[in-house]
């Protein structure tokens, strides 16, 4: 479907691919990853025609319906449910025409118009938008608002939203995860699972890009390369490709020094000069396998804590908001050292809220805060990358934050994270996103905090640098507090969540999982389970209600049945492949094919095996739930 056929692409004077060929196919869904500035979002233009090759060619078969997170070029005085319904251009069209045939009572026409507005199945779309707006967060009375009225990351959501209710075939979003929340992240998680377009996908949420993509587009040393399977195993692939190339790398080396030791004892030597002039002429044939290892990853952590008392920070019976809105209240929370809390729950709720309160930045509206005398907080918000002073260079911000650094301290810890030679003097209005986010996590190890608040630290972060992060909060010593959506995060730095809704703080007794199962289960009764209201004062009706239930009974038992049969099938079915990989022979040179057969296995069978749990799971629960009615009848 879409083919690049050895392509290059320059931005600037800098080379993004070079001789670059793989093809996409229909209904393939891929993530495209890779360090920020390395080529992704270019790629994406030259899809849509913005940009062309600097050399080869892009062939995309047919002529498919393209859509995209677009900037908005109506009227941002609009409602939002009119920006979303404008996604779709045929339903537009056409409604324009019939609402012009109406005014010239052109009959025979508008007969016309309605049977095509029919085929498109138009007089569904008001309904489309109101269920994508629902499901990204935006309630039916905050459809009918302006535009204007909302924030960016607001605005972002109703350009997602556009591009889901854009009638394609392939399917283009860059970074769409960025200021969603929990909640509308499953929701979004979900739909592009039940996309039946091609997907290309531009995300750094290895647990998103797991869960929705089946191949991985790789962007190394201006060099694109697919790879079969979700994140995880594009990740092990990787792995083991890295520590062949490692492999080759030192027994280069143990060449060139054999080669460059005979070059040296016999160069002077008139009897040995031929064959030294061959050997120099080797050396200079031989490639730097070398340069196919990336750069250095950014690497950083914080120093230990100076002190560690009992708690640094304790909140009882503290009510927190704005002006004379209470957005928590009755609050009774505390931070001590080794702490790991992750806060979760939809947006609006008081995550940030609370943040703010702990950072300081938020006086209490009633109750008893004690802080520690040595309480020394790092706090990370989209806010302060906003306010970061776009004339100053990076260097010029370490200085003034810490003015006891010498200057080439202070390049060399800016270093670290990547900020080397030119960039650590150059002004940071140009930046990128990852880039200033970047800069301010520099900042804060800087202060040597003994409390880390971090909310939504991973937008526009690239893998490397989230791993960096992740690596880094491992070591600390002090207290942690994280909002995030990056799932992959919150399990791996967070030992306890807490639950923030309905104006309450409190223990979530689970995982991150546990929580996405608990927002699905509420998407799923949302759309499917039927209202369970008593017909009170009604015998007949019930009785004939409990019949219908017993009716509905027995083909749930058996479609459950057939489920977990089918579950037991695949699992067995990834036993089997999965103790092939786990035996060492498989890896061998003879068996090359059968593990790549196995491997594809692997990825297919996980996915099906996943589909098949959550099918059988809302089967039971339609099941214990009919059974539940039956059981507490009158």
């Amino acid at each position: 479907m879409i083919h690049f056929e050895n392509l290059s692409l320059y931005q600037a004077n800098k080379l993004l691919v070079k001789n670059a060929s793989l093809s996409i196919y229909a209904g393939q869904k891929v993530g495209v990853v890779g360090r920020n500035g390395c080529g992704k979002s270019s790629l994406f233009q030259l899809i849509l025609g913005e940009l062309e090759c600097d050399a080869g060619r892009l062939r995309i078969d047919g002529n498919p319906l393209i859509a995209c997170m677009e900037q908005f070029s109506e009227d941002d005085q609009q409602s939002i449910l009119h920006c979303v319904l404008a996604g779709d251009k045929a339903y537009c069209r056409l409604q324009q025409q019939i609402e012009q045939a109406e005014k010239q009572q052109k009959h025979d026409l508008l007969a016309d118009l309605h049977e095509q507005m029919r085929d498109i199945d138009g007089y569904s779309a008001k309904a489309r938008a109101g269920r994508i707006l629902h499901g990204l967060g935006f309630t039916e009375a905050e459809s009918k608002q302006p535009l204007n009225t909302f924030s960016g990351g607001w605005q972002m959501r109703v350009r997602l939203a556009k591009a889901l209710m854009s009638p394609s075939d392939i399917l283009l979003l860059d970074e769409p995860t960025n200021h969603l929340d929990f909640e509308t992240l499953v929701w979004l998680e979900n739909f592009l699972q039940n996309y039946q377009g091609t997907l290309l996908l531009i995300s750094h949420d290895r647990t998103f890009l797991d869960r929705v993509c089946n191949h991985i587009i790789h962007f190394e040393q201006q060099q694109l390369k697919l790879y079969h399977g979700n994140y995880s195993e594009f990740e092990r692939l990787r792995s083991q490709a890295r520590q062949h190339l490692q492999a080759q790398i030192e027994r280069q080396q143990k060449q060139r020094q054999h080669l460059q030791a005979f070059v040296d004892r016999f160069r002077a030597k008139a009897t040995k000069a031929k064959q030294a002039q061959s050997r120099i002429k080797q050396l200079q044939k031989m490639e730097d396998l070398s340069l196919a290892l990336e750069e250095a990853s950014i690497q950083f952590d914080f120093l230990p804590c100076e002190s560690k008392p009992a708690n640094y920070i304790r909140l009882e019976a503290v009510n927190l908001g704005y002006a004379d809105k209470t957005v928590l209240q009755n609050v009774h929370f505390e931070l001590k050292p080794g702490d790991r809390l992750g806060l979760i729950g939809a947006n609006g709720q008081g995550k940030s809220t609370l943040i703010k309160c702990l950072a300081g930045s938020l006086p209490v509206k009633n109750g008893v805060i004690t802080r520690v005398k040595d309480y020394r907080v790092a706090y990370f918000a989209q806010h302060q990358v906003e306010q970061l002073d776009p004339e100053s260079s990076p260097i010029a911000h370490l200085l003034q934050q810490n003015r006891q650094l010498s200057e080439a301290r202070a390049r060399t810890f800016l270093g670290r994270f990547g900020f080397s030679d030119d960039k650590a003097v150059s002004p940071v209005a140009p930046f990128s996103g990852g880039e200033k986010a970047r800069l301010v996590l520099a900042l804060m190890v800087d202060l040597r905090p003994n409390v880390i608040l971090l909310d939504e630290p991973t937008n526009h972060l690239d893998m490397e640098t989230r791993l960096a992060l992740n690596m880094a909060l491992q070591g600390f010593d002090g207290a942690l507090v994280l909002v995030s959506h990056d799932r992959f995060l919150l399990d791996s730095l967070c030992s306890e969540l807490f639950l923030v809704a309905n104006g309450n703080v409190s223990f979530f007794d689970g995982c991150s999982e546990d929580y996405q199962q608990q927002v699905l289960k509420g998407l799923l009764s949302e759309a499917t389970l039927p209202s369970q209201k008593p017909e009170k004062n009604n015998r007949k009706a019930e009785k004939k209600k409990q019949a219908d239930l017993r009716k509905q009974l027995y083909p749930l038992k058996k479609q459950l049945n057939q489920q977990e049969e089918e579950l037991e099938r695949l699992s067995r079915e990834l036993s089997k492949v999965e103790h092939f990989l786990a035996q060492a022979e498989s890896y061998s040179a003879e068996n090359a094919a059968q593990l790549k057969e196995n491997l594809q296995k692997q990825a297919d069978l996980s996915k099906k095996v996943a589909l098949a749990e959550e099918q059988w799971m809302l089967l039971l629960e339609r099941y214990e739930e009919k059974s539940k009615q039956l059981e507490n009848k009158p």
